[in-house]
């Protein structure tokens, strides 16, 4: 995105967040805007950051729409409101355990969705690229997925434990120094931290498994890509941003997202089944053209 989109996109949601100070229904009804845009947000994020992909000076053509998009958003987007409005049902003044449980029963349904939707979002992504005049297809599977989500679940428990453990260290740490009252502060501190960096380190662990799912099952009957990028490289490089931004408080990230975008785009590469020569000659530099069959 460009610094102009960043810089709307920032003004909206710090619109939202002073919204949010007010409480009640106004605060409810700021968030709602913000989920029923961000499909919006989202879809012009995707297309330029595929408009910077290319190949011999020629860029990937991305022929999706924003209504596929919301389509795509939609379920989301609806949970969203439902969480709002379980929300506002909260701040009546009777108590309700019954909104508490249903705000449960949708977190819990958004985790176990999740892997159905990212590899639905895949496809939206994937079926909607040409390479020049050659459209391509996806073939990625629902179960490879899941396998990567039971990976990210498991690793999110182990990491929450160690959380718990470091809340543990630092309450026992904080009295054994004399500062009883301070133990709950040293406890809360560390387990922020530990969360935070597992969070952290878990994104970029199933943005490296994702990228390889996704750009290995794309192509057409003439060429193929291949993701080759190493998961465990990736996750080391994204957990030496983390505290190079922790250091220097943000001021990093254009840098750290940079060089994390690098890695990503240089592990991909394309094995074709024609000339290249052949394609790049039907193919002028930065020109992305209507979609056709990649089949004819």
């Amino acid at each position: 995105l460009t610094g102009r989109q960043y810089g709307l996109g920032g003004l909206l949601i710090l619109g939202v967040v002073m919204a949010s100070f007010g409480g009640g229904f106004p605060a409810a009804l700021a968030w709602a805007a913000l989920a029923g845009a961000w499909p919006a947000w989202w879809y012009l994020g995707l297309s330029q950051s595929i408009s910077h992909l290319s190949w011999r000076r020629r860029r990937l053509g991305f022929s999706g729409n924003l209504a596929d998009a919301y389509g795509l958003w939609a379920p989301w987007v609806g949970l969203c409101w439902c969480g709002l409005m379980f929300w506002c049902w909260l701040l009546l003044p009777s108590s309700r355990m019954e909104a508490w449980l249903l705000v449960g029963v949708v977190g819990l349904s958004m985790c176990l969705w999740l892997p159905w939707w990212w590899w639905a979002r895949s496809g939206y992504q994937q079926r909607h690229l040409q390479l020049g005049p050659i459209a391509l297809t996806w073939s990625g599977g629902l179960e490879a997925y899941r396998a990567a989500g039971r990976r990210v679940w498991a690793w999110a428990v182990w990491w929450s434990a160690l959380a718990c453990g470091g809340f543990v260290f630092g309450v026992g740490m904080a009295r054994a120094a004399g500062q009883p009252h301070g133990a709950l502060a040293w406890g809360l501190g560390l387990l922020f931290l530990v969360l935070l960096m597992g969070g952290w380190l878990l994104v970029a662990y199933w943005q490296a498994t994702l990228q390889n799912i996704m750009w290995n099952k794309t192509g057409s009957r003439y060429l193929r890509f291949h993701s080759r990028l190493a998961v465990s490289q990736y996750v080391r490089l994204r957990a030496k941003h983390g505290i190079l931004l922790m250091i220097t408080m943000g001021i990093y990230w254009p840098i750290a997202h940079w060089q994390a975008w690098r890695m990503r785009v240089e592990s991909l590469s394309i094995k074709a089944r024609m000339d290249t020569e052949t394609l790049a000659q039907h193919w002028r530099p930065h020109e992305v053209r209507h979609r056709t069959s990649g089949q004819g």
